[in-house]
C-alpha cells in the first residue's frame, strides 16, 4: 500500500500540471490588480491627449503668431459643426 501512495504523490502533481497548466505556469493575480493596472494606463492615456491637444494649439498660436495671420482670417478654417462666438 505504501508503494501506491509513493505513486499518487508523483503523479497526482503531474496530472495536475496536464489538466491545469495555467495554474502552474502562470501566477495568478487578483480582479483589483490588472483593474488597477488598466485604470492608470487609461489616466495615461487621456493625460496624453490632453498633451497632444494643447501642443497643437500652441504650434497653431507660434504659426499664427509668425505668419501675421488673424482670428479673422482663420473663421472659415473652423473645423465643421463648430460656431463660431457671437
Amino acid at each position: 500500500m505504501s508503494g501506491w501512495l509513493n505513486i499518487n504523490r508523483l503523479l497526482l502533481p503531474l496530472l495536475h500540471q496536464v489538466h491545469y497548466p495555467m495554474e502552474v505556469d502562470m501566477p495568478s493575480k487578483s480582479y483589483d490588480e490588472p483593474k488597477a493596472e488598466m485604470e492608470a494606463i487609461q489616466q495615461q492615456m487621456v493625460e496624453a491627449k490632453k498633451n497632444e491637444h494643447a501642443n497643437a494649439l500652441k504650434e497653431v498660436k507660434r504659426l499664427c503668431k509668425e505668419l501675421s495671420f488673424t482670428a479673422g482670417m482663420l473663421k472659415g478654417a473652423l473645423a465643421e459643426g463648430r460656431k463660431p462666438k457671437p
